[in-house]
């Protein structure tokens, strides 16, 4: 079985969208031990039509991103349009991923609630259709830089708890082509705690790396 990632995230490293698609990855080898892996990572240069092969060859497309304005990346939302202009044009009609290759979203956010991300796998369904794909389902999850910052993650306890269930789920319909409604994921503590958290964890720990203090993260132009 052969499986692409497109990573749609503008992080070099350390994202959660590379967070979370290792997670993935190794749901689904726990299922399939022979699955082969083929990342393309568009941060820097958009795929070129020689690349495009690979999603013939390739029995599911895995496209991972954060959520922006309840929408893609705007490299990514551009790489899709190169895609769909691609497969509409008169060689990539003759395409073999033309009404085969199966796509499943994964969608990390910063809010809270990771039904914020429902939008964005509507808009990849309509994508497939006019791409000619098969539109499967979708992950999101909330939790934002809370996810990356945790010194030790272990998918599946504590905070992280409902997000391996799905992603349990997830790797399963993967494996068995398989489709569904989409899946949501927040952190299993209450909305007080993880404002808390990231405040303290995330943001707080940034302004303080860079020399501001909480007075100035608050200031406001008059």
């Amino acid at each position: 079985m052969n499986i692409v990632f497109l990573n749609g995230s503008p992080k070099p490293s350390g994202g959660n969208s590379a967070i979370l698609s290792e997670f993935l990855k190794k749901a689904i080898v726990k299922l399939k031990p022979d699955v082969n892996f083929t990342l393309l990572n568009i941060r820097t240069n958009m795929l070129v039509e020689s690349d495009y092969q690979l999603f013939d060859a390739c029995d599911a497309l895995v496209i991972a991103y954060p959520l922006y304005m309840d929408s893609f990346p705007s490299h990514l939302t551009t790489q899709l349009i190169k895609l769909e202009e691609w497969y509409n044009s008169r060689k990539g009609e003759k395409s073999a991923a033309k009404d085969k290759l199966r796509v499943y979203g994964l969608c990390n956010c910063g809010f809270y609630e990771g039904e914020r991300t429902g939008l964005s796998f509507d808009m990849l369904k309509i994508w497939c259709r006019k791409c000619g794909f098969i539109w499967e389902q979708g992950l999101g999850t909330g939790g934002g830089e809370l996810i990356g910052s945790m010194p030790q993650i272990v998918m599946g306890h504590g905070p992280l708890r409902s997000l391996g269930k799905n992603i349990s789920r997830f790797a399963f319909n993967i494996v068995n082509g398989k489709n569904g409604d989409s899946l949501f994921s927040k952190l299993d503590m209450p909305r007080f705690m993880f404002t808390a958290a990231t405040n303290s964890t995330v943001w707080e720990a940034r302004a303080k790396k860079n020399g501001l203090n909480k007075k100035q993260m608050l200031y406001r132009i008059p």
